[in-house]
């Protein structure tokens, strides 16, 4: 499942329309329509909000998987750098969004 598919899951699981999740996260409407569209892909805090709103994980409302995200940390760089190179171009975005949202908890940029 991508994220729209998982926002309109966890909308349908609570109940909610975009009204509804528009009043509890303080998103627009037209936003949050778009998102459920795949017209517009949300910046980190705008996920972080409707995830809060929605009671669910916001790297699984990013459309991650946290068991395909497990890394082995005694893993070196070489080794990483070939493990990004064999990743599909979804898979890579993956990563690059999981990155975004580790590094936005420790107070970083969005990158």
């Amino acid at each position: 499942m991508d994220f729209r598919d998982r926002l309109r899951k966890a909308m349908n699981d609570n109940s909610l329309n975009s009204r509804e999740l528009s009043k509890r996260c303080g998103l627009s409407e037209a936003s949050i329509s778009r998102y459920l569209l795949g017209q517009m892909e949300p910046k980190v805090d705008a996920i972080k909000k409707m995830a809060d709103a929605l009671h669910v994980d916001p790297v699984w409302l990013m459309g991650i998987d946290k068991e395909e995200t497990r890394w082995d940390y005694s893993m070196k760089v070489g080794s990483m750098a070939l493990l990004l190179e064999n990743m599909t171009p979804s898979e890579q975005d993956q990563v690059d969004k999981y990155i975004k949202f580790l590094i936005s908890l420790r107070g970083g940029n969005d990158a």
